[in-house]
């Protein structure tokens, strides 16, 4: 009965529904025989020896938790002192330790990603990028690739993607071609941020260095197939997640609009196109219907991002597209 508990508290720990289920509901056949020999009492104070184990377990995560929370708080708190520090640049040149500031900038990011209070980080760029700081190209190459990459994934949160792909380009460029760890790292939030932008990774780029999660999305986006894009959206769900990227790759998903609708204009070769046409592809591609109120909305938000040149007739159930290039090029929409 033990190890059967053991089992239910692994479950529980690793959100396993189907495991839980099974688990409970007595179906593995693990536990029947060891509860029919037992009494009501014995089997209560078994449960309640494990409950309590794990109980005492969960205090001492907690308790763990709020103790690195608290370390790092404290990192925190010298660090900024060492900052105001180093930023003095009124000291004597043999005492001027302005050099080392980025370092500690980028020790700051990394403490306020752990504690997720990203939003104070922005202080720091803007005191990187004020007139007081010395000059970027000054620094170690390897503290600014840092500073790049964490520049280039908060402008990445705040939706800023250009300027999220040049700070990740930039990182990604200038990182030592040996260190594949932090290549890949970069490559992470650098593949995404270009797809958005309209950009493919190459098939190369994606083998070298295992980004096996990108092979089916390219291919969907390429194709408009919505399918293939919910199939391996809901694959790599979790890689995703933790990653950070997850909201990010669910964008993705009107440019695979985009494309498909792109392909029922190049069918109907016509400027005026009947909604139901859309309807019609929607079906065929995702296996279910979609009311016409969704597809409406699909379109508008197309046409405002600037993904089709037209406008559409509410009453008619008509979108019609401009004459000079309908669907431009995603890379022209986004600079």
């Amino acid at each position: 009965l033990a190890a059967y508990v053991d089992r239910v508290g692994s479950a529980l720990a690793a959100k396993n529904g189907d495991a839980l289920a099974q688990l409970l509901g007595l179906t593995a056949g693990c536990a029947t025989v060891e509860l029919r020999s037992m009494s009501v009492e014995q089997v209560g104070h078994v449960c309640q020896s494990k409950l309590s184990r794990f109980d005492a377990d969960h205090e001492a995560s907690e308790k763990a938790g709020d103790e690195v929370h608290d370390s790092l708080r404290s990192a925190e708190q010298h660090l900024k002192k060492g900052f105001a520090m180093a930023a003095n640049g009124r000291v004597p040149a043999e005492h001027n330790k302005q050099m080392g500031t980025l370092f500690i900038v980028n020790q700051l990011f990394k403490i306020y990603f752990k504690l997720n209070m990203i939003h104070l980080c922005r202080n720091l760029i803007r005191a990187v990028e004020g007139p007081a700081f010395p000059p970027f190209e000054r620094f170690n190459k390897s503290d600014k690739v840092t500073y790049q990459y964490y520049v280039g994934r908060i402008s990445m949160f705040e939706d800023q993607y250009q300027k999220a792909e040049t700070c990740l380009d930039y990182a990604w460029k200038h990182c030592h071609r040996g260190k594949l760890r932090n290549k890949r790292m970069i490559l992470q939030f650098l593949v995404p941020v270009k797809l958005l932008l309209g950009v493919m990774p190459s098939p190369k780029l994606v083998a070298d260095y295992a980004l096996e999660e990108y092979t089916g999305l390219t291919d969907a986006i390429r194709d408009g197939n919505l399918r293939l894009f919910t199939e391996y959206l809901s694959k790599y769900q979790d890689k995703f997640i933790q990653q950070g990227v997850y909201l990010l790759i669910e964008k993705l998903r009107l440019l695979v609009l985009r494309n498909l609708f792109k392909k029922v204009y190049l069918i109907q070769q016509s400027h005026q196109l009947h909604l139901e046409d859309f309807q019609v592809a929607l079906r065929f591609a995702t296996g279910g219907d979609m009311d016409m109120d969704e597809i409406e909305c699909i379109l508008t938000n197309l046409i405002f991002k600037g993904y089709i040149k037209g406008y559409m007739s509410h009453t008619k159930k008509i979108l019609v597209v401009s004459k000079a290039q309908p669907f431009p090029l995603i890379v022209d929409v986004s600079s």
